[in-house]
């Protein structure tokens, strides 16, 4: 399976575990879910942070990964993937979620597209990770952000606050990007 594939599958995965959370969240705000919506997760959850505790019990363990490249196509990937969760749901989303796996490869995308102070934001959020690396594997990466840095999704809200003020028009350079770089 080709890595640009493979991308694209767990973008896709992630896409509807964002709906999921959102459904979960929106409804926990009036009450709660009934419990033909909620067997799934094994009764009304009614917090971001009980999804979160819930997802970490459910993720499997040791999930064998392929390496991506960085290639051209990779690049727009991962920026894109990298600016959709963060945009969406901030810096604990991005690592909480399978993206969260590609977050060196993400640096490397951004500074191919001349999104230096992106790729400055993350780099400096991988470091928070034990090792100054966020663990690939996804249920060692979401013990880690549940347990210590993250534990009430808050833990990046300063990096957040810096992405969000968008000194990288990530956008534009990635137009640029696929202009001088055709897929």
């Amino acid at each position: 399976m080709s890595s640009a594939i493979l991308v694209l599958i767990i973008l896709a995965v992630f896409g509807i575990l964002i709906c999921i959370g959102f459904l979960y969240l929106t409804r926990s705000r009036t009450g709660g879910l009934s419990s033909s919506l909620s067997s799934g997760f094994g009764g009304t959850i009614g917090s971001y942070g009980e999804i979160r505790q819930q997802l970490l019990r459910e993720t499997p363990e040791n999930v064998p990964l392929e390496p991506i490249a960085v290639t051209s196509a990779n690049v727009v990937l991962l920026v894109e993937a990298y600016e959709g969760e963060v945009n969406n749901g901030g810096l604990d989303q991005f690592f909480f979620n399978s993206s969260g796996e590609y977050a060196l490869e993400t640096i490397q995308a951004l500074e191919h597209i001349k999104a230096n102070k992106a790729a400055s934001i993350l780099r400096e959020a991988c470091e928070r990770f034990p090792d100054g690396r966020p663990p690939k594997d996804i249920l060692e990466r979401r013990s880690i952000l549940v347990s210590t840095i993250s534990p009430n999704s808050v833990g990046f809200e300063d990096l957040d606050t810096r992405f969000y003020d968008y000194e990288d028009d990530l956008g534009q350079l990635l137009e640029d990007y696929r202009k001088e770089n055709p897929l």
